[in-house]
């Protein structure tokens, strides 16, 4: 997996406490919103300018994964949580607080939202009365998946995921041809391209989004009489090691003759 940090947020307010006006500033960050089953996911949670004594006597910080609480602190609300997730304080240095939770064994199931919620302690004499949300910053989880259709088209013909991928043979007459191919299923939405022999048509993508997928309409090409080429659709979810997907027509263009 690359690792890359993206930070997301940055979140500042402004408090009233006793002896004045003071600042929260709360960053969130994660090394890559989108993983593979199996791996990790990683998220860090950031006070700057406030140490650890500080956190635990004006802060609560929460993790909070698809609604579930899972620790206060890198305190685990329940000892079977351990198994899915781990946390430890980063930094103990004056005046920078950072907590970093993991979620081990990414699977389908754990996509979805995981937060850092911010509570500020509110006391009265003394006596903690209420909190107040200083921030809930979410991170979003997406797990790659692989492309679950596949539909190649050419002329009157078609293929699909549950076609053999060995070459399709199909005889046309010669004239000019616009084969389409259109995938579905995967995160993140698959790339799509068409070849003719080893050169690859340019067309244009008709539809990506995940409600319909991709798909790819390629440009008309020639197919001359008394040839034979092959036409084939390559998809690939970007970043999913064998998620490629390929079907291909073997064709065999008639003779003028016989159109």
């Amino acid at each position: 997996m690359e690792q890359r940090l993206i930070s997301f947020i940055t979140f500042g307010l402004c408090y009233l406490i006793d002896y004045g006006i003071s600042e929260y500033t709360v960053k969130v960050s994660i090394v890559s919103e989108m993983v593979n089953q199996g791996e990790d996911y990683v998220a860090y949670c950031n006070i700057p300018g406030m140490g650890a004594l500080d956190i635990i006597q004006n802060l609560k910080v929460q993790w909070l994964h698809n609604g579930q609480l899972i620790t206060e602190y890198c305190d685990f609300c329940n000892p079977e949580l351990t198994t899915k997730y781990s946390c430890r304080i980063l930094s103990t240095q004056s005046k920078n607080f950072s907590l970093e939770l993991t979620i081990s064994d990414i699977q389908p199931e754990d996509a979805g939202t995981l937060e850092c919620n911010v509570l500020q302690k509110i006391w009265d004499k003394r006596r903690l009365v209420r909190y107040d949300s200083v921030a809930k910053l979410p991170f979003s989880i997406q797990v790659r998946e692989p492309i679950k259709t596949m539909v190649f088209r050419f002329d009157s013909s078609f293929l699909t995921q549950a076609d053999s991928d060995a070459p399709y043979r199909v005889e046309v007459p010669p004239g000019n041809y616009s084969p389409s191919c259109s995938v579905n299923g995967s995160i993140p939405l698959a790339d799509v391209t068409i070849t003719m022999g080893d050169t690859q048509i340019p067309g244009i993508i008709v539809e990506k989004n995940t409600m319909k997928g991709t798909l790819f309409v390629a440009n008309e090409a020639e197919f001359i009489a008394n040839t034979r080429t092959k036409v084939k659709c390559t998809s690939k979810v970007p970043g999913l090691s064998n998620s490629t997907m390929e079907r291909i027509f073997a064709i065999i263009v008639r003779s003028s003759e016989y159109q």
